[in-house]
């Protein structure tokens, strides 16, 4: 998604959430690979090749009742269709962002995304991008890291 926003140090967005069949961290996120939104291993989704960099973010102000409910309702958005159209009127599939937004909707953190205008190698769209994300949602960062400062935010 670097094509969609040039401004954020970020190309993919996930959810991170407890892994319900192992006793790891896992990361909820709509994957063009696999043509669907899946679950990855956290070490699985940051171990691709050409990463700069990563970054950890949390609601503000969510409770544990509404970070648990948020990590239930990603995990239910596993099997998903892709939105390879990037199409955030189009509700059944999804792309990375949307999907994060759709959450924060579920979650009511958030109403309608500002969909930004870009020319893209599929033509012109209108798309929610990591930079509104950031910009637009809240969202407290707690952890960013390049390659050359590797470390695990999280507790085992």
């Amino acid at each position: 998604m670097r094509w969609f926003d040039g401004v954020s140090d970020y190309t993919h967005a996930g959810v991170l959430v407890r892994h319900p069949a192992e006793p790891v961290w896992g990361v909820v996120h709509a994957s063009s690979d696999t043509r669907r939104v899946t679950l990855d291993r956290l070490d699985t989704f940051t171990s691709v090749d050409g990463i700069a960099a990563a970054g950890l973010y949390r609601w503000r102000g969510a409770s544990p009742a509404a970070q648990q409910t948020l990590q239930a309702d990603a995990i239910s958005t596993v099997g998903r269709p892709f939105d390879g159209a990037f199409d955030a009127a189009e509700t059944t599939r999804l792309y990375c962002t949307e999907l994060i937004w759709m959450l924060a909707q579920s979650g009511g953190w958030a109403g309608e995304p500002v969909l930004k205008p870009i020319s893209t190698p599929l033509g012109g769209l209108r798309v929610i991008t990591i930079e509104s994300l950031l910009r637009d949602l809240p969202l407290q960062r707690v952890w960013h890291s390049g390659l050359s400062q590797p470390s695990n935010p999280l507790p085992v």
